[in-house]
């Protein structure tokens, strides 16, 4: 704290110096979508009209997140006097810059400040609205940088890559600001693309509710995502003998299995041909490819099986350039499309914003659907010069269905092989629709109508065999794919419900949805009456019926799915 009047006003005007000379772009701070007004508007209603104080919230790579929090942290309100500061938390630079770079684009009023990041520490907080710090510079036992933050002058924290959060790192700076005591006025927000995915435990000890959610494929519907193309390229590399660490492949021995010349120059063989030549099966010459390798070694030796076909590629590791700088400058040159591929391994997963990549390579096998959709989520930004992104997912042996693939992400077999890359995201999930539409139908629904589903729920096992079944246990599909609907004018093919009538959403996995009276759930539902009819809820808010009984003409007429909570009056 400086105390002299005259010297701290001298800090504040260097302070302000500083930040008019940092570099920006120089554009007005951007309109915000629709989804990310109803996000904000979400999250201070969760926190004005039912206190929930540790929110998080799930939105997929490319959304625009550091933009929601830039926009959200001016609303928060002060819970007492003097408590206005906000706290923005993140564990790379490349992170660091962003949100500090976007809180100035949409609050050029507020005084933004870096802690960490290879930044000079800050001598006095008091000069800044905003602080940006870093989770290894704050939180490292070590570290002494946490002491100097006031708890009663702080209002907000906010966690980038919330999926983060339950690490000791991050856990150190919440206990420091005491957010986990009954009385605290602090808020806690998170946000990350893959927040859902993350285990109870883990989420629940850091936040206390998913305010706001969407999906992949729900944001490609809406155009706020572009749409990849997927082409599976086999293998006959064995991952049966991979040894594991922490649920996912160890490195060392994933990398001594899939680091060979035969693996790497199919990789390069298959690139030439699905994106490379521009005459090739009439698509488009991909001209911004990103490579996710394994390892250094792996990178370094991939990249020169790319060079050794004529390719002009590059890569980045975290020993490939000591210097920030020199690294910012490879990855601007790749955005500005310098050189037409660029491999890498642990830098570019998360925090990248580089909107122009049009073909991502997924040459490192995963069973973390986290680190896969980071991967995925980078070539799916929009971008003028692009009308989709080409994704190449590399597809080795394996025995147990635990390796992530863009099939297994919508709930088929990691091993449904695309051999079309002309296959989009959006028709491979109606084709996984109704792949598990019949597969559910086949387990599921042994009876033909809703009411033997019912009859279980009330009997359960009767010892002679039967089972109470659920039918969510079989199902593996994300629930922005169940909810999808086929698109048309309304964005439903139902009709209108009459005046005063109430009804509920009924959809066919993957393909279309419609509004359906509720009376005419219970006819379908073999006359029950309204309070069996609760009855038959799976812990999702799911029944299944048979789309016959109905007389909707749907491209499946096997299953289909209605969703308990879109009903405008409870059914009991």
């Amino acid at each position: 704290m400086i105390d002299n009047p005259a010297e701290a006003a001298a800090f504040e005007q260097r302070i302000k110096q500083q930040q008019a000379t940092l570099p920006i772009a120089n554009v007005a701070p951007a309109k915000l979508r629709p989804y990310q007004e109803e996000c904000i508007a979400k999250c201070i209603e969760a926190l004005t009209e039912r206190g929930v104080k540790k929110q998080a919230v799930s939105l997929p790579v490319g959304s625009g997140k550091t933009v929601v929090f830039a926009n959200l942290l001016q609303k928060v309100p002060d819970p007492k006097p003097g408590a206005s500061k906000v706290l923005v938390l993140a564990h790379r630079k490349e992170l660091l810059d962003q949100a500090r770079n976007q809180i100035r684009r949409a609050a050029p009023h507020l005084r933004v400040g870096m802690d960490g990041g290879g930044e000079k520490e800050p001598k006095d907080l008091s000069a800044f609205d905003v602080i940006v710090a870093s989770v290894p510079a704050l939180g490292s036992s070590r570290s002494k940088r946490l002491f100097k933050y006031d708890v009663n002058e702080f209002k907000l924290i906010i966690i980038d890559e919330a999926h983060h959060a339950a690490a000791q790192t991050y856990i150190r700076i919440l206990d420091h600001f005491g957010v986990w005591n009954e009385d605290s006025h602090m808020m806690v927000w998170g946000c990350s693309a893959t927040l859902r995915r993350m285990d109870a435990l883990s989420l629940g000890q850091v936040f206390n509710e998913v305010v706001y959610e969407r999906g992949f494929l729900e944001m490609i519907q809406d155009g706020h995502l572009c749409d990849f193309t997927l082409k599976t390229l086999c293998t006959s590399t064995d991952l049966s003998h991979v040894s594991s660490h922490s649920g996912d492949y160890a490195l060392g021995a994933l990398a001594d299995t899939i680091n060979t010349p035969d693996r790497n120059a199919a990789i390069v063989d298959g690139w030439l041909k699905a994106s490379a030549a521009a005459d090739h099966g009439g698509a488009p010459r991909r001209l911004s490819t990103l490579v996710f390798a394994a390892t250094i070694e792996h990178v370094e030796e991939l990249c020169a099986a790319f060079q050794a076909r004529g390719v002009d590629a590059r890569y980045l590791h975290s020993r490939s350039t000591a210097d920030f700088a020199a690294r910012r400058e490879l990855v601007e040159e790749f955005r500005q499309g310098k050189f037409p591929v660029l491999v890498n391994c642990g830098i570019l997963t998360e925090g990248t914003d580089i909107p122009n990549i049009d073909c991502i390579i997924l040459a490192r096998p995963t069973r973390s659907g986290i680190l896969y959709q980071q991967m995925l989520g980078r070539g799916l930004r929009l971008h003028h010069a692009k009308s989709d992104c080409l994704v190449i997912d590399v597809v080795d042996l394996h025995i147990k269905a635990d390796l992530v693939t863009v099939p297994s992400l919508l709930g088929l077999d990691p091993r449904f092989v695309v051999h079309d890359s002309a296959t989009s995201f959006t028709h491979l999930a109606n084709i996984a629709g109704k792949v598990i539409a019949d597969g559910l139908a086949h387990q599921v629904m042994s009876e033909s109508e809703a009411r033997d589903i019912a009859e279980r729920e009330e009997l359960g096992d009767k010892g002679d065999g039967a089972l109470v079944v659920d039918p969510m246990q079989y199902l593996e599909l994300a629930s922005d794919v169940m909810c999808a609907p086929l698109p048309g004018a309304d964005g439903r093919g139902g009709g209108a419900l009459a005046e005063g009538e109430s009804g509920a959403e009924l959809l066919h996995v993957g393909d279309a949805a419609a509004l359906v009276a509720r009376d005419m759930l219970k006819r379908a539902a073999g006359g029950i009456d309204a309070a069996d009819l609760s009855r038959i809820r799976t812990r999702n808010n799911w029944f299944f019926i048979k789309a016959g009984v109905l007389g909707l003409q749907l491209p499946n007429q096997e299953l289909l799915m209605v969703d308990c909570t879109a009903c405008t009056a409870p059914c009991n």
